[in-house]
């Protein structure tokens, strides 16, 4: 099989662009024998190793591909390395997650020997960073990935730069550095707490969804790090300060971030949250509270209540140990145990297994 490549060189100062017409041959033994035409091509982008080049496939149905051209000796190799996974591994998710492939050739271009591998045009590459993709989006891409990982496949380089955006569907694309391994990642809870590499065993994934902001954080930042763990019992977070915080400046520091922690993670019952607990706040002894020291704190836990703002007047740090016990109390009901991804009652189930199907019926349903 061959392919008879139309390939557009460097514009020249009065902006005109010439032609170069290279026939490459077929490096892979199981591309179909036929010759495939590529024209009407235009310049995508260019690396130091290889171009890439929009082009038409004819003789058929008019499919717009991607041509992508490597030149130095480790640029093709890991362009062959990538077509193997296309004929083997990859197969199955052609066309869904990945692009279709019509085959890798080698030819002789003004650049010396060159390798070429024709993809299916899948649109563009997303825009922005991973976290800030719309939800819709982020799951599909999440059941892209573990499909991936399900085929034994690791990418190698799995980033926002090498995902495309076709019509709401993402597609995956380089896999030269790919390698084949079994992976061990178990189940994925979109909106659970973050696991940790001892209950998600795979370091791909595991970065990849960290990227894309999938799950709730696993740590708290009170001026220092702390596990999650410790937001029931602000007590304990407060212990874990460094020595020189006054006692009374890390309650409230530890109240401050667990209360701002709810308030983003779990807006939907952060409101509730305080107002239903505003009188037993208010309450805590015949002293009063004084959160004057603590602006934020103040105003996160008067805001929400729609009503005026109220000062309080701080006479001991045992009173701020008595709201302690209060919010203890009303966290754990909130949050549960917090113990791995499975306790998160937002979460929604995705179970590690092929879900290709039902994926992309929902995609047709939603154009």
């Amino acid at each position: 099989m061959s392919l008879s490549l139309l390939i557009p060189s460097p514009p020249e100062n009065s902006g005109s662009v010439s032609f170069e017409r290279v026939v490459f041959q077929a490096d892979d033994p199981s591309t179909p024998n036929a010759q495939l035409v590529v024209e009407r091509t235009e310049f995508v982008h260019d690396g130091e190793e290889s171009d890439v080049y929009k082009g038409t496939l004819l003789g058929g149905p008019e499919t717009q591909v991607v041509c992508r051209l490597a030149f130095s000796q480790d640029a093709r190799r890991r362009q062959a390395n990538e077509a193997r996974f296309y004929t083997s591994k990859l197969k199955e998710l052609q066309g869904v997650w990945v692009p279709y492939y019509y085959g890798f050739y080698i030819g002789i271009t003004r650049f010396g020997l060159t390798s070429c591998m024709v993809l299916s045009y899948c649109g563009v590459r997303i825009e922005g960073e991973l976290e800030n993709l719309d939800v819709p989006f982020k799951k599909l891409l999440v059941h892209a990935a573990i499909d991936l990982h399900n085929a034994d496949i690791v990418h190698g380089n799995l980033t926002e730069d090498n995902v495309l955006n076709d019509n709401g569907r993402p597609v995956i694309i380089d896999f030269k550095d790919a390698t084949q391994a079994k992976c061990k990642a178990g189940v994925v809870k979109f909106g659970a707490v973050e696991p940790d590499e001892f209950d998600f065993p795979c370091e791909e994934l595991l970065d990849f969804f960290g990227f894309l902001k999938i799950w709730k954080p696993r740590m708290l930042s009170a001026g220092y790090v702390r596990p999650i763990s410790m937001m029931k019992d602000p007590r304990k977070l407060a212990a874990t300060a460094p020595d020189w915080w006054p006692r009374e400046a890390a309650m409230q520091e530890a109240l401050r971030v667990i209360l701002l922690h709810t308030k983003e993670y779990y807006p939907e019952k952060y409101k509730g949250f305080v107002a239903q607990n505003e009188s037993k706040i208010r309450s805590g002894g015949e002293d009063n509270l004084d959160y004057r020291g603590n602006r934020e704190l103040q105003s996160l836990l008067s805001s929400s209540s729609g009503s005026r703002t109220r000062v309080f007047y701080l006479m001991s740090v045992e009173i701020l140990v008595i709201l302690s016990v209060i919010i203890i109390t009303a966290l754990s009901a909130l949050h549960g145990t917090l113990q791995g991804v499975s306790v998160d009652p937002c979460s929604e189930p995705i179970p590690n297994s092929a879900m290709r199907d039902s994926v992309i019926a929902q995609y047709d349903e939603r154009t």
